[in-house]
Order: structure tokens, then sequence, then C-alpha cells
């Protein structure tokens, strides 16, 4: 069964926001897509019974029409970023790629100990015993400088270049490391939305829609609340 059409505005956006062919070609990538197709296809299902019921009323749907399309729009595209780059599997890479920085930064610094007590047994037998080495005493030098700064370089865990993702994750639940991402990203977007307010209800559908969840994994617009006071008292 083919999937409905949506209002015109949200059919540009749509359109607007499909993958691209990359530099050099003339066609998108095939399996980027088919990715976005499901995505699309997800949102047109969802359309009437949560999105159009639940948010785009708040931006006067009437129709093929809102009242405040350029809002609306604005906030159509975050979503379908939302559900190509904040799903629940990537928080969890994200989260296990910061583990796995800071595990490799920690044996780095340990073999940087390790390398500044060897070439320092190396000039005192060189010293003592009047020993012209076989390493470059310049390339020796640089070596010995980097290992003796590179731990009181490292006096912060690794962090995402984007800060609102890298808070948000740390739950070490998945569900809602995604609900807070999500979270910051609506803040960030709010200005654009006005006048429009989003509700509760509104943010649990956007997330709903957005991340596919099952009617039994539906979180429920009391639980946003919940997440939004957890995130203003950190």
């Amino acid at each position: 069964m083919s999937t409905p059409a949506l209002p015109t505005w949200a059919e540009d956006v749509l359109r607007r926001f499909g993958p691209q062919p990359a530099q050099g070609k003339t066609e998108p990538d095939p399996d980027a897509l088919a990715r976005y197709a499901a995505i699309t296809d997800r949102f047109r299902r969802r359309w009437d019974l949560e999105l159009d019921l639940d948010v785009w009323t708040l931006f006067g749907s009437d129709g093929d029409r809102v009242s405040h399309a350029e809002p609306a729009q604005h906030l159509l595209g975050a979503m379908i970023d939302m559900a190509r780059y904040g799903s629940r599997t990537e928080m969890a890479d994200k989260r296990q790629a910061l583990a796995d920085v800071q595990r490799l930064e920690d044996e780095v610094c340990a073999l940087a100990d390790q390398l500044r007590r060897k070439l320092a047994a190396r000039a005192g037998i060189t010293h003592d015993h009047l020993i012209e080495g076989g390493l470059d005493d310049e390339d020796v030098g640089a070596l010995a400088r980097a290992a003796e700064a590179l731990p009181l370089q490292s006096w912060r865990e690794p962090r995402l270049h984007n800060t609102d993702f890298f808070e948000a994750i740390s739950s070490r639940k998945t569900t809602r490391d995604a609900v807070n991402a999500m979270l910051y990203m609506l803040d960030g977007l709010a200005p654009l939305l006005l006048p429009v307010i989003l509700t509760d209800r509104a943010r649990a559908a956007i997330f709903n829609v957005a991340h596919d969840t099952a009617v039994d994994e539906h979180y429920s617009a009391d639980a946003i609340k919940k997440a939004r006071a957890d995130l203003r008292r950190r």
C-alpha cells in the first residue's frame, strides 16, 4: 500500500532534505536514498494521528496549509536530521567512541611516561660514559619534551565537538540519551519556531515519530516533562 502524500509545505521540506550526489557524482548514494525513503515513509504513515494531531495543530494546521509555515518547516527539517543522525543506536555508538578514545589516550599517556623514563636513562648513560648516541639529539629532545608535556595536557575527558550532543550522552540509557539530545536540539531551535511554543505532548510526538518508537515504547508527555526537569537540575 502506498504511503499518503503530505501537505505541500511538508513535501517541499522532504524534497530539499533528501540525499544529494557526492562530489563528482550525478546520483545520490543508493543506500542513503533507501534510508531516507524509510524515514519519509514513516513520517507519512504517522503524520495524521501523531504529528498533525499533536504538533502541527500548534502551527495552525488546516489541511494543506499552516498559519506559521516557516517555523513548521524549520521543525520538520530538524526532525528529519534527528531521524537520520540522532538514533538510539548512534547514541550508544557515540558513548562507546568516547570510552574508546579515553582508553587509547590513557594508553598513550602510559607509553609517553615509559618513553620519558627510557630517554632519561639514555641521557644519563650517554653523559656519564661520553657516548654519542645513534639517535639524533634534536629528535630525542623533541620526543622527551613531548613525552613530558603530554600527560600534563590531558586534564579532561574527551568531548564531542557538539557540546549539547555530548551533554546528552550521560544517562547510560540510549533511549534517555536520545530524548536529551532532542530536547537540546529543540531548545536551540526555539527562537526559529516563534510565535509557536512546543508543548511536552508535541515533544513526545516528535520523539516517537523521529525515532520510530513502537506503541508500547512511546514516550509520554509526562516522561518528556520529567526529562526536561532533570536537565534543568544538572
